[in-house]
């Protein structure tokens, strides 16, 4: 059953060589070291960037020792139609710049252990669900871990793009954003160990030292390039994308800031969208809220968003299969047409506590490309609840209440305090498997449902 019936709601990349590829890695970690090293603090910040604000990261705001917990338990696991035994151990240390978590799981059944849980290298990596350090003072933010929110600017290119997609095939992937009053750098790699999507963003606030009424105006550029495989095999990068961005009405806390993007990839075609969001960092000392609404229009060969949520597994590069003929689920991009969406976004951030993150596109033509994200959670000392979805090939709103189709990825996560130490945990994912084709030419993926109950104990007292 869907969780619906319940819940309303610049530099140039190269493609020449591998060490060529190396070489521009190096120069972009010498610039980010010098910003880190020299910037200065900036006038306010992207709240939609990545995890940066995401609450289950929340960083220590009280000036006092790093808090640290331990975590052991025991369960068990359905993964498709085989239950295993699970034990898991977790890592949790929080401090004022800096959040760490690490969890480890290993289980065995009738038929032996699990191999994706230890069958490769990269699974040391894999421990590594969050290692992030951010500076509020200095505007720095680095993060380390599986991404599963990452967008740039307005996201016409990049947009909750998921690494995690396929649980087992998880990457370890970076983001990096640093700030100074006039320039703001942001990037990603979807994998911390190997050349593969990569993207980045350059923004520019030139008049933000001046008292006019275009102190706020900003000027970006976004560049995308997939070293894995190439999309556009005749063009040193697969997406670019300019936008402008000013606030143009300030009243009562909230900023009204009106915007356009255009974005095209190279070979295929290109897209813009205009629209406004309405902002407010600090409603009445409680939350944070974000309002967006723009308009989409698309040429053939493009789609909102292609770098989202499902590009590890259904894109050029991979491919899920339907459950019920094996059928590839979804369009190649060579198979869109022309089209116009509406875009509609509501976040409300009640501080380290409460997200309830809505996003929805509404596409207009002929085919199913409507897409759907939420991120929802709830903190308390006693217990936790947490929600991301990821929803595509939809028609209408009505959609959603439909079965979970092909093109979805859930993960809920309960935990509760049955007294002292003890919790009972439960997880539930909607993810991918991968079927280990060798004789296609991209890896084939096909919907797994896994569900995890597990009783751990937890020293000392909880850190979010």
């Amino acid at each position: 059953m869907s969780i619906h019936s319940f819940i309303f709601f610049g530099g140039r990349l190269t493609r020449r060589s591998i060490s060529t590829t190396h070489l521009f890695c190096w120069k972009l970690s010498f610039v980010v070291l010098i910003l880190f090293t020299f910037t200065i603090p900036s006038q306010g910040q992207d709240a939609l960037f990545g995890s940066i604000d995401d609450p289950s990261e929340a960083l220590s705001r009280v000036k006092s020792p790093p808090q640290s917990a331990f975590e052991g338990g025991a369960g068990f696991s359905l993964i498709g139609p085989q239950w295993y035994t699970a034990a898991s151990a977790k890592f949790m240390r929080r401090g004022e710049q800096s959040y760490v978590r690490l969890v480890g799981v290993i289980r065995t059944g009738l038929y032996g252990a699990y191999g994706p849980d230890s069958d490769e290298t990269y699974d040391l990596a894999r421990l590594i669900q969050v290692a992030r350090y951010q500076s509020f003072k200095t505007g720095s933010y680095l993060r380390l871990g599986p991404l599963s929110r990452t967008r740039l600017g307005s996201g016409l290119l990049v947009n909750f793009l998921n690494t995690e997609a396929a649980w087992d095939d998880r990457t370890v992937g970076i983001e990096a954003r640093v700030s100074t009053n006039t320039v703001t750098f942001e990037g990603f790699s979807e994998d911390a160990f190997s050349v593969g999507l990569i993207g980045a963003r350059l923004s520019l606030t030139p008049f933000a030292r001046m008292n006019s009424p275009f102190s706020t105006l900003m000027l970006s550029a976004s560049v995308v390039s997939d070293q894995k495989m190439r999309l556009a095999r005749n063009h040193p990068v697969d997406g670019q994308e300019v936008g402008i961005r000013i606030q143009a009405y300030a009243a009562g806390g909230f900023s009204f800031f009106p915007f356009i993007n255009v974005a095209r990839i190279p070979e295929f075609g290109q897209g813009i969208a205009f629209g406004a969001d309405l902002e407010n960092d600090n409603f009445i000392d409680f939350a944070r809220l974000h309002f967006r609404l723009a308009l989409h229009y698309n040429s053939s060969d493009f789609r909102s968003g292609y770098f989202g949520s499902f590009y590890t597994v259904n894109s050029h590069r991979a491919q899920v299969l339907t459950e019920k003929n094996s059928d590839p689920a979804g369009f190649e991009l060579r198979e869109i047409e022309r089209g116009n969406s509406i875009e509609s976004e509501i976040r409300l951030l009640v501080f380290n506590r409460i997200e309830f993150w809505y996003a929805f596109f509404r596409y207009h033509g002929v085919q199913p490309l409507s897409e759907y994200h939420l991120r929802l959670r709830f903190n308390t000392n006693r217990f936790n609840v947490s929600i991301g979805q990821d929803r595509a090939g939809l028609v209408g709103f009505r959609s959603l209440f439909n079965s979970l189709g092909d093109e979805n990825r859930l993960r809920f996560e309960f935990e509760y305090r049955i007294f002292g130490p003890l919790w009972a945990k439960i997880l539930a994912d909607y993810t991918y498997k991968n079927l280990g084709d060798s004789e296609s030419d991209i890896p084939k993926f096909i919907v797994q449902r896994r569900f995890s109950p597990v009783l751990t104990l937890r020293y000392p007292a909880p850190v979010r």
